[in-house]
C-alpha cells in the first residue's frame, strides 16, 4: 500500500525530482507510541504507551527521504501523513544504524515513542530493561542524541526540563 502510494505520488510530481525512486526502498513498519509525563508511572513506565500508528520510510541511497504514517480507523488502514525531507525520518534512520552497529545483548522490539508536551522523539528498543535513544529534536538539553540510555534516566530528565519551563501560578 505505501509503495504503491509513494509510486503514484512521484509520478504526479508531489515529491522533489531529487528523490530517486529507481534505487529506493521501503523501511520495516515502525510501530509509534505516544504517552504523556503524567501518564509515566513508578511501577509501569512507558508500557502504559498508546499505540497510534505505524510509520515507514522511503529510502533512496541509504538516506530517509520520506517519512509515512499509516493509521486504522474504522477497521481500514490509511496514510494519514507524509513528510518529504524529515529531519526526523533522517534521525531515526541514524538511531537505527547506531543500533545495528551495537545491538543489544537481548530480543526487543523497536518502536518509535513521542512525547508532545516535552517535546521528545525516541527510538524505543522495547525488551525486558527498555532502552531510548533520543533524536532530534528533543528539549533535553542535558541529552546526547542518539546515546542509548535507560527508561528510568530518560523521564528523569525529561520531568527537570519540563518543571523548569513551566510557568508557576501564584493565587
Amino acid at each position: 500500500m505505501v509503495q504503491e502510494f509513494l509510486h503514484v505520488a512521484a509520478d504526479s510530481g508531489r515529491f522533489s525530482p531529487s528523490i530517486d525512486f529507481v534505487d529506493s526502498y521501503i523501511s520495516p513498519p515502525i510501530d509509534c507510541y505516544t504517552i504523556t509525563l503524567n501518564e509515566i508511572s513508578p511501577g509501569t513506565g512507558i508500557n502504559g504507551a498508546n499505540y497510534w500508528g505505524t510509520r515507514y520510510y522511503f529510502l533512496s541511497r541509504d538516506r530517509a527521504e520520506v517519512e509515512v504514517d499509516v493509521v486504522t480507523n474504522g477497521g481500514i488502514r490509511m496514510i494519514s501523513s507524509i513528510h518529504q525531507n524529515a529531519i526526523s525520518a533522517r534521525a531515526a534512520m541514524r538511531a537505527i544504524n547506531v543500533i545495528a552497529l551495537k545491538p543489544p545483548s537481548e530480543e526487543c522490539e523497536l518502536r518509535l515513542l513521542i512525547i508532545h508536551e516535552a517535546p521528545f522523539i525516541g527510538v524505543w528498543l522495547h525488551g525486558k530493561e527498555d532502552v531510548l535513544i533520543p533524536i532530534e529534536p528533543t528539549s533535553i538539553e542535558t541529552v546526547r542524541n542518539y546515546e542509548p540510555y535507560s527508561e528510568e534516566v530518560i523521564f528523569d530528565l525529561l520531568k527537570s526540563a519540563c518543571r523548569l519551563h513551566t510557568p508557576t501560578l501564584h493565587p
